[in-house]
């Protein structure tokens, strides 16, 4: 900057102040300095401007921004305090307040740029404090945070963003720094992932933004087995803890089995603490409740067994209730829902199939899943068929090979098999290479891979199993209870096997042993009818190369002889026997009470017993004597009332009174509680059986 001076004006800088800017002009440094120095005193606006042009200048060996930035705060702030006289005095050597200001931003600028070139958070701090009237002060804080977040980012420590977070508040990056310090807090808390250090940062950062991830790690470490027994460990001892409602929830859905009322009750009194207990009460009056399906216009809903419209019609199809779900499909998707009408899922479907034991079976997209009762995935869409849930286990097929997983969906039964079957008593039939075999729950192999066929295990504890064309038994642990050499076994009932050999028949235990001797003529009726039921069991025998049919019991003691040519036993003192293709009645003396000439007979129940003529049925009583005209094409007794038909459905009490006229073109026992008659037109009307009465009519105008 040139200074001009002019020693003859009275009203300019005189003496040593002058001479000082002189030698300044002259770039003599030394002399202006000393100069300036001595001037002070007396005149310190001019001295201090003069001393900060010399320290911000690069020619002398004085250069030192920060005493320019001293001297030029002095002169800036002591020059508005002086009087008018001494400011024109200053304004004729250029000293005035542009100037200055000039001077303050050369300062300001220079400082700027060495601060930049060195690039420390200190300085830019030191800057921003002394230079507060800066032009460059707002670049100067964002050069500062910029440095100091790139620091703590390098560092990418919970200390290092809690300084900068503390050190520089007003930073843009403040947002970001407090997320990553959020961040880099929860990993060095949980590094080991062991539940302990997620409860110890939960309890110690109980505001972070990680606090539901934390949580979540707690209730999935916990509840890792999938057991009630987890699940409540995890309640009781995390409180507080957001998945507290869900772990109560799996707790729910995992041990209340069928739904069913009974089982509602159970659970009630097993967790008296379950928080839901209006949720429950409501699943208690809901399973309790007979749902069924129903038509309004072309939309299906569903109404109670009291007609009332409980689900809205907004279905374009709908299936009966089992264990209180009901598939539904809406715009070709299918999915579930409760009673309580809330859908299972936001998730829909292409197929869905009924709930059994808590879980149910989806496909989407040509694959099949299991999902639950809460519409959690037990196993993702991803498999080609999968079984039904059962003792802890299910199977699945991928790439034509089948496995098991267990409770919470992990594999645990490699995808060896070439077909599987269900969990029963602690063991699943598979088969390898044509050949059917048996595994226990760790997949160890109980029943070796050398059957043509296998029974799935029962009650009984042993099972059928074939070998070429012969049959034999076998208990759960493969040991063979009989060698495999009977023509026949039937279905075990009543506590025996009907075992057949070499044309003759007879009964054996679980165990093998022979109950009842192999006496009785093998006849292809008797390995579907000759069977134990409460005790008494039908045999067959040949009379004169004629099949004739008695009643036994347990000890092989012949309680009817094989005189008839068939009969069907009943606890009534009165026998419904067959001779001659015609049915009739016989006292336990086997003397015949009612004559041969029906051609069907049913047993006495509440001392009637339903009967047929040349394919028209009605009833009888114990004498005989019609109680019921043999009129009816079909006829089926329910409670008090007759379901019968001509060339239609109707009902009918037992006095022939009619409670519905038959016209209807169908007709099914929906749950022994309900009737659903179908009308020519395709309109449904539901009937109580209780009420007599209909619940529920459609109307063809609906249709």
């Amino acid at each position: 900057m040139a200074l001009s001076f002019s020693a003859n004006a009275d009203a300019q800088i005189k003496g040593a102040l002058a001479k000082s800017f002189d030698e300044l002009e002259k770039y003599n440094y030394f002399a202006a300095k000393d100069g300036f120095y001595k001037a002070l005193k007396k005149e310190k606006v001019p001295a201090s401007y003069g001393l900060s042009i010399i320290y911000s200048r690069f020619d002398n060996p004085f250069t030192n921004l920060d005493s320019a930035l001293k001297f030029i705060t002095i002169s800036r702030k002591q020059y508005p305090a002086l009087d008018a006289k001494l400011k024109t005095k200053y304004a004729l050597s250029s000293i005035d307040s542009v100037n200055i200001y000039r001077q303050v931003r050369k300062v300001d600028s220079l400082a700027y740029n060495e601060t930049y070139a060195a690039a420390d958070t200190s300085m830019w701090s030191a800057y921003l404090k002394w230079h507060y009237t800066s032009y460059f002060l707002e670049r100067a804080a964002t050069q500062r945070d910029s440095l100091a977040y790139s620091i703590a980012q390098e560092a990418n420590t919970a200390m290092a963003y809690s300084y900068f977070l503390n050190s520089y508040p007003a930073a843009n990056q403040h947002a970001e720094a407090k997320r990553l310090f959020e961040k880099c807090t929860y990993e060095e808390w949980t590094v080991s992932k062991h539940v302990d250090e997620y409860r110890s940062y939960i309890k110690n950062y109980p505001n972070s933004v990680h606090r539901d991830e934390a949580e979540f790690e707690v209730f999935k470490k916990y509840t890792r087995s999938g057991t009630p027994e987890v699940y409540l460990l995890f309640i009781e001892e995390n409180h507080g803890n957001k998945y507290l409602d869900e772990a109560w929830r799996n707790i729910y859905a995992s041990e209340i089995g069928d739904t069913s009322p009974r089982a509602i009750a159970a659970f009630t009194l097993k967790y008296p603490d379950y928080p839901f207990m209006e949720e429950l009460l409501q699943d208690f009056n809901l399973s309790a409740t007979s749902f069924y399906p129903a038509r309004k216009g072309a939309k299906w809903g569903y109404i109670d067994e009291n007609g009332v419209m409980r689900i809205e019609p907004v279905y374009d199809w709908c299936e009966p209730f089992a264990e209180n779900f009901a598939s539904v499909g809406k715009d070709d998707k299918a999915n579930f829902v409760g009673k309580d009408g809330r859908e299972l899922s936001t998730d829909d479907f292409d197929e869905v199939y009924s709930f059994k034991n808590g879980y149910a079976v989806v496909e989407t997209d040509g694959k099949v899943g299991l999902v639950n009762r809460l519409g959690n995935w037990l196993l993702a869409p991803e498999y080609e068929e999968c079984g039904e849930f059962s003792e802890g286990f299910v199977y699945a097929s991928q790439g034509g090979k089948f496995g098991y997983f267990n409770s919470k969906g992990k594999a645990v039964i490699p995808f060896d098999f070439d077909q599987a079957n269900d969990f029963k008593f602690g063991r699943a039939i598979v088969q390898q290479n044509g050949v059917h075999g048996a595994i226990d729950s760790l997949g160890n192999v109980v029943i070796q891979f050398a059957y043509n066929w296998i029974e799935p295990f029962n009650e009984s504890e042993s099972s059928r199993v074939r070998l070429g064309k012969l049959f034999g038994l076998m208990n759960h642990s493969g040991r063979l209870i009989t060698p495999v050499q009977y023509d026949a076994l039937g279905e075990y009932s009543g506590g025996y096997y009907l075992a057949a050999k070499g044309g003759k028949y007879g009964f054996i235990t679980a165990q093998g042993d022979t109950a009842v001797p192999f006496t009785f003529d093998l006849d292809p009726a008797a390995l579907l009818q000759s069977k134990f039921i409460n005790g008494y069991a039908k045999v067959y025998q040949k009379d004169k190369n004629i099949v004739k049919v008695g009643l036994i019991d347990t000890l092989g003691k012949k309680v009817i002889p094989a005189m008839f040519d068939d009969l069907t036993y009943s606890n009534s003192d009165l026998i419904p026997v067959r001779k001659k293709n015609q049915w009739g009645y016989a006292d336990k003396a086997l003397k015949l009470v009612i004559p041969y000439k029906y051609d069907a007979a049913g047993p006495f129940a509440d001392s009637l017993a339903m009967v047929s003529i040349k394919g028209k049925f009605g009833l009888i009583d114990k004498q005989g004597k019609p109680a019921l005209n043999l009129v009816y094409s079909y006829l089926q007794l329910i409670d008090s009332l007759c379901l019968v038909a001509d060339t239609a459905y109707g009902v009918i009490n037992r006095q022939a009174e009619v409670r519905v006229p038959m016209r209807y073109k169908s007709v099914e026992n929906i749950d022994g509680k309900t009737l659903l008659f179908k009308g020519a037109d395709g309109s449904m009307h539901y009937y109580s059986i209780a009420k007599q009465r209909f619940i529920w009519r459609e109307e063809i105008a609906e249709l």
